[in-house]
């Protein structure tokens, strides 16, 4: 079963006909402009007969303190703005065509709102920022206005399906008694408790959770098992670290485990808050985990038919989605918020996954955004990333580091990346595996984040090669194809194309309308690119 690049749908197809980058807009942006001396934007034109709208706020987190930055308004609705490590975050659904209105702590005398490609062109009056952005099927916005903190504003579809609680089939986790969702008593066995009780009738069912704040550590999904947190709920994890089991017997270091098991899904508005900064010391300290993680069981059965929809991770310390060796994945319209400034906080990270689908998501992460790893010898294919945003101070698109196994058909395609220290990156540092049939069209890159320019980590807005670090092995790469690739100003930074040794070639790399500082590159000097040694048949074409 292929659920991936072959089954776009109306929707997808429609996301990806959005206009790519507005090139004024994107010098601008590229160059510090709209500022007070720029002529004021005209705004956004209307379409000839605008859709209706609608605008449904988010109940949110009590215990997340006020922006001091910004306000927001909806079509003069206010949504509440948040303040979560360093920036600030908005969520809200709504469809048709809506006015945002913006208003900052300071006068407004520069701002930026990314992702460019979205066209947005914006009036601004004073402290106030406005304008008109249709709905597709997901709207992610970075803006930045002086120098005050990003507002990011992630704002979804409506919500169709909603599950109604029946007390059989879908059951509200407040019928079990002793539920206490203010998030002052652990819940981890109650919650427990509702998914074995799903998993155990027949055909399975759905816990349904509504808004509130549920205090808990380390559950497991069972199969044939929905958990729908509604707009508003949150599973908070605990701030004491002896609540948990960061063992390894039991739980592999995640908030939620998928073991083996089938047809497993969490779905909805709601939240799931690692608050996992507390438990640790830092990046690289103890008692880091994962939010979601799936992996094989006890007799090698693949978790399968995976299901992601709708919900915000928050605060996960290592990475939020590490998914592996599972089989038919789909993950849509997920946001995920961290500290950007955190090492190891990946995002999206699929591991020896085949047959998957990560389609309009959201990655504001300190590490990797989406991200295709293979750490077992478990052939992975038929992946693809799509439709989505990073903004990270790591890689935007990957494959790698881990690359044990053999990897193939992996896609990425219509792809902001808002911020990173690569755009694009293929990194085969550790394992053998054979890579083949790399695919990324459509992925625009528009701040290169300085991470220094030497070691295994160094900035490169694109790089493409095999590498051994502290004694690890590497695997050829070959059939790399690289389609309206953009980046707005790489800053000088060069790009990488190279091979470690004549086993783990470097081969068959094509670029087809590459564009560099705005300029289409026809050969590899024009963008800065370095083609070193064990490389061949790197080709470059303009259309």
């Amino acid at each position: 079963m292929n659920i991936t690049r072959r089954t776009l749908g109306v929707g997808a197809l429609s996301a990806l006909a959005l206009p790519l980058v507005d090139q004024g807009l994107a010098r601008a942006a590229g160059s510090g402009a709209h500022d007070a001396a720029a002529p004021a934007a005209t705004g956004q034109a209307a379409p000839a007969k605008a859709a209706a709208s609608a605008v449904v706020p988010y109940p949110t987190a009590p215990y997340l303190t006020k922006s001091t930055a910004y306000t927001l308004s909806v079509n003069s609705q206010a949504i509440d703005v948040r303040k979560h490590f360093d920036y600030s975050i908005a969520q809200f659904s709504y469809s048709g065509t809506a006015t945002f209105t913006i208003t900052a702590s300071e006068t407004i005398t520069s701002y930026n709102i990314s992702p460019h490609s979205y066209g947005v062109k914006a009036t601004k009056s004073g402290k106030t920022l406005t304008f008109s952005l249709t709905q597709t099927q997901s709207r992610y916005l970075v803006i930045k206005v002086n120098g005050l903190e990003n507002l990011v504003i992630a704002a979804d579809p409506l919500e169709a399906g909603i599950p109604v609680p029946n007390g059989g089939s879908v059951k509200n986790i407040l019928d079990y008694s002793g539920i206490d969702r203010t998030g002052n008593t652990l819940m981890t066995s109650k919650i427990q408790k509702a998914i074995d009780d799903a998993a155990a009738r027949s055909g399975g069912g759905t816990v349904y959770v509504p808004a509130g704040v549920y205090k808990f550590t380390q559950i497991e999904l069972k199969s044939h098992v929905t958990v729908y947190l509604a707009a508003g709920a949150v599973l908070r994890g605990s701030s004491k670290v002896g609540d948990y089991d960061f063992s390894g017997k039991h739980f592999h270091a995640a908030n939620v485990r998928i073991v083996g098991a089938a047809n497993a899904s969490i779905k909805g508005r709601g939240t799931i808050d690692s608050n996992g900064s507390v438990l640790t010391s830092g990046p690289s300290g103890s008692n880091r985990e994962n939010i979601i993680a799936s992996l094989k069981n006890s007799q090698g059965t693949k978790p399968d038919t995976l299901v992601f929809e709708g919900i915000t991770l928050r605060d996960g310390t290592t990475w939020n989605f590490n998914l592996k060796d599972s089989t038919h994945v789909t993950i849509t319209n997920v946001k995920i918020f961290n500290n950007v400034h955190w090492i190891h906080g990946d995002g999206f990270d699929l591991v020896n996954v085949s047959h998957a689908v990560v389609d309009q998501c959201l990655a504001c992460t300190g590490d990797d955004a989406f991200d295709a790893k293979s750490s077992s010898t478990e052939p992975m294919t038929d992946l693809v990333y799509q439709n989505s945003v990073a903004y990270t101070q790591a890689a935007g698109t990957k494959l790698g580091m881990q690359g044990a196994g053999a990897m193939s058909d992996i896609w990425f395609k219509n792809i902001d990346v808002i911020q990173g220290y690569r755009g694009v990156s293929v990194s085969h540092d550790e394992g053998g595996g054979a890579w083949s049939g790399i695919h990324f069209t459509d992925i625009r890159t528009e701040k290169i984040y300085n991470n220094g320019t030497s070691g295994e980590f160094r900035t490169a807005p694109i790089l493409i090669w095999t590498a051994e670090y502290s004694g690890s092995t590497s695997g050829p790469i070959t059939g790399v194809e690289l389609v309206r690739v953009s980046f707005e100003n790489i800053n000088g930074f060069h790009s990488i194309i190279q091979g470690e040794n004549s086993k783990s070639k470097v081969s068959n790399v094509s670029f087809t309308d590459l564009t560099i500082n705005g300029r289409p590159v026809k050969k590899a000097s024009d963008g800065l690119i370095d083609i070193n040694a064990n490389t061949s048949d790197i080709t470059f074409a303009v259309s």
